[in-house]
């Protein structure tokens, strides 16, 4: 799976409902365009991204509406600073950087609505097009321990709703590749195998996203799923001099790093870590994911816990933008932890 193709998000906005009812629609309106800034050229044709939706889905009642994240500012590769939200219809209907909200008193026959994403088997066809999805779902996270024989083995991923019914073997073939809702495979090869998977510390954790009513698709968090509270989320190795760090881990592991306040962090890899100066000799700090930073430090203190008073949100308000923030802690034992809300987690402050 690519990073960043899919996941969940949450978002606010304004219903479009209300937002056309309060401007007024003609009753001789017939669909609703939204254009985005996208533009280039298709079949020949240089265009606008443009979508279209009958006037009594765009006024549906809980349905369409203009959003931006609510967990985190939308950056501008994810269709700063608004975006049209369809729940339940295929993602291109979610116009991207919206520019324009158009009401019309005829079909709309743009390129992007007329003639691409339709369900078609010959060129010649003119197809049915994409439009609501089986099923309105979002995805949630989900783990197993898998206890791996050696050998080429392939990994699959099934949904199946409450009705019973499971994603196919195989896709419905269509000319364009749409509507794929098949199960996603994974090839993967098990080097060796020391004992029984739930009896060792390092045992095979699958971790993937199974379908989960509600919300919306976005474009937000992981490839590999959706990240939960509770998770390991961060670790950072504490080294005397960040440059021998940097030469040290490099050279051992392979990583590659970026600047941060402090220190390094791992760029690329899916290694969520880094290293830190001026602590050489200490054990690394492991940081656990929270959604509110404040609201869990309080809930430390609740337990008998405490914030250490050295483990202050580190860098200024760009690095906790880039990098979230963190609080290092005790439990009600003296034991160390630490506190990680992602910057894709944190609600504007």
């Amino acid at each position: 799976m690519l990073d960043e193709a899919v996941g969940t998000g949450r978002w606010r906005g304004a219903a479009l409902g209300l937002l056309l009812e309060e401007h007024g629609v003609l009753d001789d309106a017939v669909e609703v365009v939204f254009t985005g800034l996208d533009r280039g050229t298709e079949n020949g044709l240089e265009q606008d991204f443009a979508r279209s939706l009958p006037v009594a889905e765009a006024m549906g009642e809980g349905d369409p509406g203009l959003g931006a994240r609510r967990a985190a500012p939308l950056p501008p590769q994810h269709v700063f600073p608004l975006r049209l939200l369809v729940p339940g219809w295929y993602g291109m209907t979610n116009v991207r950087w919206l520019s324009a909200v158009t009401l019309v008193d005829r079909p709309f026959a743009g390129p992007q609505r007329a003639v691409l994403y339709r369900l078609r088997e010959a060129d010649a066809e003119r197809g049915a097009p994409l439009a609501r999805m089986l099923s309105p779902l979002a995805w949630t996270a989900f783990r197993a321990v898998w206890d791996a024989a050696p050998g080429r083995q392939e990994l699959r991923c099934r949904a199946t709703d409450a009705a019973g019914n499971s994603q196919p073997d195989e896709p419905a073939w269509n000319l364009g590749g749409d509507a794929n809702n098949a199960v996603q495979r994974l090839a993967v090869t098990v080097a060796s195998r020391r004992g029984r998977a739930r009896d060792l510390p390092g045992a095979c954790q699958i971790r993937s996203i199974r379908p989960r009513p509600g919300g919306y698709v976005g474009g937000e968090e992981t490839g590999g799923g959706v990240a939960m509270a509770g998770e390991l989320s961060f670790f950072s190795i504490g080294v005397g001099v960040v440059e021998r760090g940097r030469d040290f881990y490099g050279g051992l592991l392979g990583w590659r790093f970026e600047e941060a306040s402090g220190g390094l962090v791992v760029s690329g890899g899916g290694v969520a870590g880094g290293i830190h100066g001026g602590d050489a000799g200490a054990s690394p700090y492991v940081f656990f994911r929270v959604d509110d930073l404040d609201a869990a430090l309080a809930r430390v203190e609740e337990l008998g816990g405490a914030r250490e008073p050295a483990g202050e949100d580190h860098g200024d308000e760009d690095q906790a933008a880039r990098f979230g923030r963190f609080a290092l802690c005790r439990d009600d034992q003296g034991s160390a932890f630490g506190l990680h809300e992602p910057p894709a987690a944190r609600a504007p402050r």
